[in-house]
């Protein structure tokens, strides 16, 4: 085992040592539970209570003084459990303990592994069991303790005694920092566990190393040579190993082979005398024949070079295969001017590439002695070696004349190769390369080799698109043609429809239009009696919206203020946060385009014009002082953006709760009772004045009965309402042809169904939750019952501010505690399993780069267009990703959560996330999804090179991927195809014309502000982190914006419902979050760009000190600017709406009379915020 491993696995035995010592004081220590307690009387008794797993104290103070009293922890749980749950202690207790005990054992371990010599795997499995019972264990116990808390010790922590003596707890209790340690060892197990993984591929890797056979006298010396090093690498101290391992350069080795009398040390001899400073080489006529191996090593272009030249010797040869899986390239060396040996040469030359070892790795092949008047020329040579072609297959291959002698060509060769070495080990471990193969290369003397990617595709003699800068030219053309072919047929669908999303709804005239009449329009104005109110603003940006082209003028002409009349305030926050948005993406273009692209491309080290990686920052050289000024504008983007987004209006969105609602949870089954919940407040607050009480009832079966019957009633008034023209049938099974006459089936479901709902609203009634909504007189009065009240320890209620009556799934609040997590975990599990590891998009992108890649479709592959290499792949990475927040809004919405500004919220947190993880940061790291990332670990043949973390070259790919959402994206979002289908399967699966009307109030919804924060600011992202690597990414993000704003201004307005979350609570903290998630951009940009310092130049700089400094000292601002929750909590500013309370009834509880001769009419549009909230009350209170 190497310095390097040991020196890994030993330091898992100071982070056991730690763990233990962690672990052992959360046992001893006595400050798990933090509370305090109060007694109401003249002096105001006080106390405080702390408690660990075994013992605490509590201290009383009466007014006499302090008194300490010491608490025995398992002999309170044993006579009071309503303290503490047994179980949980237990539970808590033995996972610690299992937790001291697996740290030890790894301890131990790590001393006996880092000290032993033996090359069993034994050891490292005891450590990564006992690692994992520590982490088991510790997460059992943290689990443990938290329930503990959550359930039973945030709500009491006194004994009896204290209780008898009116004491109670003041619901101040917190977790100690005893519980932390817990948290401490954890961290550590998983430091423990990465440390472990990277030990066990290093000890894979030097067990399947090849020891070098001993042949003769050279061999000896050579090998004795790095005996001796290793031997005084033993003697460095564990932190000069460190040292080494975080300076060294990358090295490869590298083959030199042929015949006997080639040229090949004589060739080795003259590289480092070229390439060498200060080195002399052997002189030329004192070089004898190789009989075993020649060790050189060259350091050029920051890595290093080891050669081994082998003997060609006949019976030498079959040495040659020990070699071939430890190497990296191959030169071979062939006499070009002995004639007589070149078919031997060419049997050897195909027995050597032949070998699965040497598949893909970059070939050198020398036609030495080019010097001699006699010699063979290249163009003599080629033909012989010609039939090797399809053994050299899809690799790095160059030919060229040398002179070993003279020196001519030698240098030319080693810096062609360093190129080919650096370009095979970041593409792929199998180092598989998009290159010509011998037969195809030109008859020259010149060196000639292959680009990673053709200049062009020839189809039959024809060449059919231009592939350079990485497919993003054509991507572009066809996503701007795709983009105008989409915005005509929109136009076209628009201009032959009459009402148009939203509005439709509101022009009861009309019920035959066709479907497109029905789902688009442009902007009919309401006709009488619609009960929408609209404002002279609105109505004459409607009257613009009359030709064919007119929406989108009439799109931009849309002001603020009609915004919020007909969309409501969540409207206007998003927008405005798009336009600032807006703002710091033009600077950020301004600056990319004008200062950093031509840095970039004043390089020389990647491609030339025509190349996109001549763009990026990879063509700088890593000591480049242009470099610094990738470093300035990275750290100048943090105070830019901060700035800049914390002047979005979303950003105070949250900051006000217009209700004087209380709601109150976990009420008793026996005290659910109006008189009962009044009684107990009016005696706690005598002064406060309680307006209205409302329990909530278990109404989960007769939602789905009440649409039933509304939509049945709906359909008899307009069988009733047409009987005088055409009859209308109905088909009442969708699997029968049978009609019969629409009038009567829907007034016989109606008289089924009004009984049904009857009897379901009885059943619900006498099923109440335990949940009360209590109005107060005023806001005020609602916040001083909020801060005042304590449970007792008769009733352990819960009480909050209520969200407003159309923020509640009613349905769901049937739904307790321990069901909701039970579905949360398996939910969320499936999600993680379904997206993370099976579904993500690059997983079937790279399916068309594994396809392309397959010797036996090779010739198929070649033959297929740019259209589908480039283009389809980053149309279908866009279009998984717009499914991917689908699935987690469908997954949300069966979680049941109680509020809709709560299930938003959490949709966008989790769509960004997923979000972020696989479409930026998964593919940046080269990996196709998470699964990818353990197959890593587990794999011992496979060496990762970290040069491909964050490559720049990569940005095409995100380039490519942004022009789609831009063009693609954004038209698509216009049509909203989604909708559009769900619409039509809701008319061919309705039973007459009848239902339409219905079926058009169903399809109206609100904007989905959650999985447009999550997607927009994805974006935002990935611009953000390439803007600097690669600049080209800037200018297409900024279309993206803009487009996107421009489209979402238009559906906010024309296609979807107003929403006013703002007014719920807590329901504006989407767009305040959405705000903050924008940091993550700098972040990430922070990191990645001290991630390329450190790895392009393989040591720790200047450069990448200054930005892991920025990067902590960027975190450390953000913790301190970010709405983490302290102890004291600051009171909520109460603003009250005017006019009556809304009513805490749902809809289908109230026994409301449907009208007989008219379809029932609800409103689709508000004048002002205000008007929301009067509508919402006035709704109430009519019914």
């Amino acid at each position: 085992m190497s310095l390097k491993t040991r020196s890994i696995v030993f330091v898992t035995f100071f982070t056991s040592c730690l763990m233990v010592g962690l672990l052992v004081a959360g046992l001893t220590t006595n400050h798990w539970i933090q509370g305090s307690a109060k007694r109401n009387n003249f002096s105001e008794s006080i106390g405080q209570i702390n408690f660990g797993l075994f013992s605490g104290h509590r201290q009383l103070n009466v007014g006499f003084g302090w008194r300490d009293y010491k608490i025995d922890v398992p002999s309170m749980i044993r006579d009071e459990p309503e303290v503490m749950s047994y179980w949980l202690w237990l539970g808590a207790a033995l996972g610690t303990g299992l937790g001291v005990l697996g740290g030890v054992i790894g301890a131990i371990g790590a001393v006996l592994k880092s000290a032993s010599a033996s090359k069993k795997t034994g050891t490292m499995v005891v450590l990564f069991v006992s690692n994992l019972l520590a982490g088991i264990s510790q997460t059992i116990a943290f689990v443990c303790w938290l329930l503990q808390f959550y359930n039973y010790l945030t709500h009491n922590v006194l004994l009896m005694e204290d209780r008898n003596n009116n004491w109670y707890s003041t619901g101040l209790t917190m977790l100690g920092h005893s519980f932390y340690f817990i948290a401490g060892g954890m961290a550590l197990v998983v430091v423990n566990l990465i440390l472990l993984v990277v030990a066990t591929r290093l000890e894979h890797r030097e067990r399947n190393k090849f020891t070098h056979p001993v042949t003769d006298d050279k061999t000896q010396g050579a090998i004795m040579l790095l005996s001796g090093r290793k031997e005084k690498q033993k003697m460095y101290t564990l932190l000069s190993g460190f040292y080494k391992y975080l300076t060294q350069k990358d090295e490869y080795c590298i083959l030199i082979l042929g015949l006997d009398n080639a040229g090949k040390t004589t060739y080795l001899e003259a590289a480092k005398t070229k390439l060498t400073k200060n080195y002399k080489g052997m002189n030329p006529s004192k070089i004898t024949t190789t009989v075993g191996l020649n060790i050189g090593q060259i350091d050029i272009s920051g890595v290093r070079l080891s050669f081994w030249d082998l003997g060609g010797q006949q019976e030498l040869q079959s040495l040659w295969d020990k070699y071939y899986s430890e190497s990296h390239a191959v030169i071979y060396v062939i006499d070009s001017n002995d004639r007589v040996r070149m078919n031997e040469s060419k049997e050897v030359f195909d027995r050597m590439i032949n070998n699965e070892y040497l598949s893909g790795i970059p070939l050198l092949v020398l036609a030495n002695k080019q010097d001699l008047p006699e010699c063979m020329g290249v163009r003599e040579i080629k033909p012989v070696f010609q039939e090797s072609g399809h053994l050299i297959g899809r690799r790095d291959c160059l030919v060229m004349p040398v002179s070993a002698l003279t020196g001519e060509g030698v240098d030319e060769g080693i810096k062609w190769l360093v190129e080919s070495i650096k370009r095979n080990s970041i593409v792929h471990n199998t180092r598989q390369h998009d290159t010509e193969s011998m037969s195809d290369y030109p008859n020259s003397t010149v060196p000639v080799y292959s680009p990673d990617r053709e200049a062009c595709l020839v189809l039959n003699k024809t060449k059919i698109l231009i592939n350079l800068y990485e497919g993003i030219p054509e991507t572009l053309l066809l996503n701007v043609i795709a983009w105008f072919f989409l915005i005509l047929l929109f136009t076209l669908l628009r201009q032959q429809a009459w009402d148009y999303g939203r509005l439709a709804l509101v022009n009861s005239h009309g019920e035959n239009k066709r479907w497109t009449q029905l789902f688009y329009a442009h902007g009919n104005v309401p006709g009488g009696g619609s009960g929408a109110s609209e404002t002279s603003d609105t109505l004459n940006s409607l009257s613009m919206d009359r030709g064919f082209f007119s929406w989108i003028v009439a799109t931009f002409r849309l002001t603020k203020e009609q915004i919020l009349t007909h969309s409501g305030p969540d409207a206007v926050h998003y927008l405005s946060f798009q336009r600032h948005l807006m703002v710091v993406m033009g600077i950020m273009t301004a600056i990319s385009i004008g200062i950093i692209l031509p840095i970039n491309f004043s390089g020389t080290l990647n491609g030339d014009k025509n190349s996109f990686g001549h763009t990026t920052l990879s063509n700088l050289s890593p000591d480049s002082p242009a470099m610094w000024a990738h470093v300035v504008f990275a750290i100048a983007y943090v105070p830019m953006v901060m700035l800049i987004m914390r002047r979005a209006s979303g950003r105070n969105a949250f900051k006000t709760a217009p209700t004087r609602t209380i709601m109150a949870t976990n009420i008793s089954q026996g005290d659910c009772s109006k008189t009962i919940v009044r009684t107990y407040l009016q005696q706690l607050f005598p002064d406060v004045s309680i307006e209205d009480i409302q329990l909530a009832y278990n109404i989960s079966s007769l939602i789905k009965a009440a649409e039933d019957y509304e939509r049945t009633v709906e359909a008899r008034i307009f069988c009733e309402a047409h009987r005088t023209r055409d009859p209308i049938l109905a088909q009442p099974s969708f699997f029968s042809c049978a009609k019969v006459d629409a009038l009567e089936y829907y007034k016989e479901v109606e008289a089924r169904l009004a009984g049904e709902v009857a009897r379901l609203r009885a059943s619900a009634l006498n099923e109440p939750l335990g949940i009360a909504f209590v109005t107060l007189n005023s806001a005020h009065e609602a916040q001083h019952v909020l801060l005042h009240f304590k449970p007792g320890t008769y009733r352990e209620w819960n009480l909050s501010f209520a969200p407003a009556p159309l923020d509640i799934f009613w349905e769901n609040l049937s739904i307790d505690s321990a069901q909701w997590y039970c579905k949360w975990a398996t939910v969320n599990f499936a999600l993680f399993l379904f997206l993370f590891f099976l579904t993500t998009p690059v997983i079937i992108v790279n399916q068309l780069d594994t396809l392309a890649l397959t010797k036996n479709t090779t010739s198929q592959i070649s033959k297929i267009s740019p259209l589908i290499s480039e283009f389809l792949p980053t149309l279908l990475l866009w279009s998984l990703s717009a499914l991917m927040p689908v699935i987690v809004a469908y997954s949300d919405t069966w979680l049941s959560h109680w509020t809709r500004s709560r299930q938003n919220y959490l949709i966008m947190t989790k769509t960004f996330g997923y979000l972020l993880f696989m479409i930026l940061i998964l593919p940046s790291l080269g990996l196709t999804s998470a699964q990818a990332l353990l197959q890593w670990t587990i794999e011992s043949n496979e060496t990762y090179r970290w040069d491909c973390i964050f490559l720049p070259d990569k940005g095409a790919f995100f380039v490519n991927y942004i022009i789609t959402a831009a063009f693609i994206g954004t038209a698509l979002e216009l049509i909203r195809f989604p909708d559009l289908i769900c619409y039509l399967w809701k008319l061919a699966t309705a039973k007459s014309r009848a239902e339409t009307p219905y079926i058009r109030k169903s399809i109206l919804i609100t904007f989905p502000f959650g999985i447009h924060y999550a997607w927009m600011v994805m974006v935002f992202t990935t611009s953000t982190v390439y803007s600097l690597a690669c600049p080209l990414i800037m200018p297409f993000a900024m279309v993206y914006i803009t487009l996107k704003h421009f489209v979402d201004k238009h559906n906010l307005f024309f296609s979807f419902a107003p929403s006013n979350m703002i007014s719920q609570g807590s329901g504006g903290k989407i767009h305040s979050t959405a705000v903050t998630m924008t940091k993550f951009s700098v972040v990430l940009l922070l990191a990645i760009m001290a991630a390329l310092a450190m790895v392009r130049t393989g040591k720790i700089e200047l450069r990448g000190v200054v930005l892991l400094l920025a990067l902590c000292l960027t975190l450390a601002m953000f913790a301190c600017m970010s709405p983490i929750k302290r102890c004291t909590t600051k009171p909520l500013r109460i603003v009250e709406t005017d006019g009556p309370a809304p009513i805490y009834v749902a809809d289908v509880l109230i026994n409301r009379r449907m009208v007989s001769d008219s379809p029932s009419h609800l409103s689709y549009g508000s004048d002002t915020t205000m008007n929301i909230a009067m509508n919402e009350a006035g709704m109430s209170v009519t019914a």
